[in-house]
């Protein structure tokens, strides 16, 4: 499903980052994160929206995010490399960002 994701405080004061695709819909209090060529974007899923339109047009769904930062400055650190791992021995994967047909992936 396409999202589209806004960044701020409250919806009035927020900025477009742009629409994704993904397989499950976050939920507030969910963390993203965004492949970028410097390294990670970290951003809280704040609230979610949905418009409802005739029900032969699919639905619009949005997300407010708390503000971007980077992923090395957090205090709260996620684990990327878990998400990389192949499997459960610890080998890992060679990419250290989202893979084609992550829902992560931007348009």
């Amino acid at each position: 499903m396409l999202v589209r994701i806004y960044v701020g405080a409250s919806w009035e004061a927020a900025i477009e980052k742009g629409d994704y695709d993904f397989d499950v819909l976050p939920s507030p209090t969910h963390k993203l994160a965004f492949a970028t060529d410097a390294g990670w974007e970290v951003g809280l899923v704040r609230d979610v929206a949905h418009r409802v339109t005739r029900s032969s047009e699919a639905a619009d769904i949005a997300l407010l995010l708390s503000r971007v930062t980077d992923e090395e400055g957090s205090d709260d650190p996620l684990p990327f490399a878990a998400f990389d791992r192949l499997d459960g021995k610890g080998t890992t994967g060679v990419a250290s960002v989202p893979r084609t047909g992550s829902p992560w992936r931007g348009r």
